[in-house]
């Protein structure tokens, strides 16, 4: 794995930052996070795209809500770009419906939508990380400022007529640049934490050139350390585009590798600028603690463009749904 940079993030970096030349300027937010009590957690991302759509601009928010029991929402908002989204330099508004903003020392989060509403906060237990660094295809293509951490939710939610109080992990990544959409053709970035004893990230990039980049890191106790290989393998459903989990691995020169096997709750799926994303909140166990991670994934090696029409393990649906089938989790057979 080719060695990178690290980048020392303020709290200045939280708040949204210049916007750039380019067409593809882009500056996005992600939350991904879960309750294991309440057997409930989500995944939101809130974007804006100043330049996109021949100059007008764009806002878009994917936002999902997954449950254990079954019960679910899922929304993609795509609205004009306005300038009140921006109108405060700490937080990223979508319209009335979405919003996330920094207030200096956590981090809020708001959907106001009929069928669901949340209020939910969150700190860091990491440090603010770079997980791919300088010079890769990634970062010069697709993420050329990018930040993520790893700490604490709480708040409150309601979906459909259900109310509770949520008390669990989460995870953050925050997004900054020129994006150039069609840059890559599949990926996986297995993001998760079980608290301050272990987060951990495990990335792979398949660029349009042909290149197969890998990025892997663990954080424990707030000392972020490089793996030397990672690997990672996902259990594909019968739709070819869903998945229930998989085997992230990550591999050091100085100790024994990390291997954390993972079952998916539920799917948010989307089709956005073209390329279909799959993102599936997971759990794992790790030394008696029970963790939560972002599963996400792309699956285009030849470019295609036709719709999706059907998935297994997830909703094309927006709004309220319901999943009948039971969490399905692989289990391995020893050799």
């Amino acid at each position: 794995m080719a060695a990178r940079m690290e980048h020392d993030f303020s709290e200045a970096d939280e708040g949204q930052h210049p916007i750039g030349p380019e067409p593809n300027w882009q500056e996005s937010v992600v939350l991904v996070w879960w309750d294991d009590n309440e057997g409930v957690g989500g995944f939101l991302r809130f974007g804006h795209e100043p330049k996109a759509n021949y100059g007008e601009g764009v806002s878009c928010a994917w936002a999902s809500v997954q449950t254990r029991a079954g019960d679910r929402y899922s929304q993609y908002l795509l609205k004009p770009f306005e300038e009140t989204d921006r109108a405060d330099p700490k937080a990223f508004r979508i319209g009335k419906e979405y919003c996330a903003a920094f207030d200096g020392e956590h981090s809020v989060w708001t959907i106001n939508e009929p069928e669901c509403e949340a209020r939910l906060e969150t700190d860091i237990f990491t440090p603010r990380f770079d997980l791919f660094g300088r010079g890769q295809a990634v970062t010069n293509d697709y993420a050329p400022g990018h930040l993520e951490a790893a700490g604490n939710i709480w708040g409150e939610l309601r979906l459909g007529d259900r109310r509770c109080e949520v008390k669990g992990f989460c995870y953050r990544d925050h997004s900054w640049g020129n994006r150039e959409w069609g840059s890559f053709l599949s990926h996986r970035w297995v993001a998760g934490t079980c608290g301050p004893e272990l987060t951990f990230n495990v990335t792979t990039w398949h660029a349009k050139d042909g290149s197969l980049g890998a990025y892997g890191l663990v954080i424990r106790n707030g000392v972020v350390k490089r793996a030397k290989n990672v690997d990672v393998v996902t259990f594909i459903e019968r739709d070819a585009l869903t998945h229930r989990g998989g085997v992230a691995s990550l591999y050091f020169d100085d100790e024994d590798p990390l291997i954390v096997q993972l079952t998916a709750i539920d799917a948010f799926i989307t089709t956005h600028n073209g390329i279909v994303w799959t993102e599936q909140v997971s759990v794992f166990d790790y030394q008696g603690m029970r963790g939560m991670a972002n599963f996400s994934t792309s699956n285009n090696a030849r470019a295609g463009t036709g719709p999706i029409l059907g998935v297994h393990n997830g909703t094309l649906e927006r709004g309220v749904s319901r999943r009948e089938r039971p969490i399905e989790k692989l289990v391995l057979a020893s050799a």
